[in-house]
């Protein structure tokens, strides 16, 4: 069963002069085995949404339902829907409650799965290696950490107990490329199995040929929601209007024949697209590297 909004809005500091409206009006309903890409400028809303997945928020109006689970319904019990949705916020130390990093990671196959010592230990091991985190990190206090840590440390602590729905909110900020490849490479292991994730990011480049679907908040409102093949060839335009800029790969798609992008789904394709197409010769793309595709440079 999927993830639904219904008809959802979500204001903060409701009643008082500080009210803000951050989401309006929203129904979508994700099923099992997709892979999302959320966009947005910076308050459009995309955040309050990851926070509405799994009953951290409870809609102003309408309704979440996670698995026929209503998030807002006092009859259900809040822990269910966390165990199936795991959510990965924005900045590590606000997920952060615990004073060591063993306890953080530990925490959640303790209480949402009740895993035995060798289950525990197994799925700290596999936390460490995925996201390299060193042994002698783990007692340490998580908030004395460097961002980049505390970033892997608050990926473990959600990955530890395998959820069934798995969303991140800017998961690649703060890590350096060898644990981004890696967290990238798992994410595509994760879809190839029909697993679930929604992902938000400012780097489309990045998931641009590993998501099917892309959502793009703009003002509280979802602006877009759709395919892949859709956001490449209807988005690009109105990506400006929505506070968003386009990305290296998304400029080469646009400038290609539409009938050409839309049969585009990965790096090596694009390559070959743009090369054969004159828009850049074989020698720029690997050598010079002036327009890079791992969407390291920005327009």
């Amino acid at each position: 069963m999927p993830i639904v909004f219904e008809k959802v809005s979500y204001e903060y500091s409701v009643g008082t002069p500080f009210s803000k409206v951050a989401l309006r009006d929203v129904s979508l309903k994700i099923a099992e085995g997709e892979s999302l890409c959320v966009l947005g400028a910076t308050g459009s809303g995309k955040t309050t949404f990851a926070l509405l997945t799994n009953g951290v928020l409870l809609p102003t109006k309408g309704s979440v339902f996670v698995d026929g689970l209503d998030t807002a319904d006092k009859r259900v019990d809040i822990k269910e829907v966390r165990r199936r949705v795991g959510v990965v916020l924005q900045y590590p130390e606000h997920q952060f409650f615990l004073p060591t990093v063993e306890e953080e990671i530990l925490y959640a196959p303790k209480n949402f799965l009740a895993a035995e010592q060798k289950e525990l230990e197994r799925s700290l091991e596999e936390a460490l290696e995925l996201l390299e985190i060193k042994k002698e990190l783990l007692h340490r206090n998580p908030f004395e950490l460097s961002g980049g840590e505390k970033r892997r440390v608050a990926i473990a602590s959600i990955l530890s107990y395998n959820p069934k729905y798995l969303v991140m909110d800017e998961p690649l900020v703060g890590l350096d490329s060898k644990v981004r490849s890696q967290l990238l490479r798992f994410l595509k292991a994760l879809k190839e199995i029909g697993k679930t994730w929604i992902v938000i990011s400012h780097d489309v480049d990045e998931f641009l040929f590993m998501a099917d679907r892309f959502l793009v908040f703009h003002d509280g409102s979802l602006a877009f929601d759709g395919k892949r093949e859709e956001f490449v060839l209807k988005a690009f335009d109105h990506l400006k209007e929505w506070g968003l800029y386009p990305s290296t790969k998304l400029r080469f798609l646009a400038a290609l024949p539409k009938e050409i992008a839309s049969f585009i789904t990965d790096d090596e394709k694009l390559e070959s697209a743009i090369v054969s197409s004159g828009l850049m010769d074989c020698e720029e793309v690997r050598n010079d590297r002036s327009f890079p595709l791992d969407g390291s440079r920005r327009f």
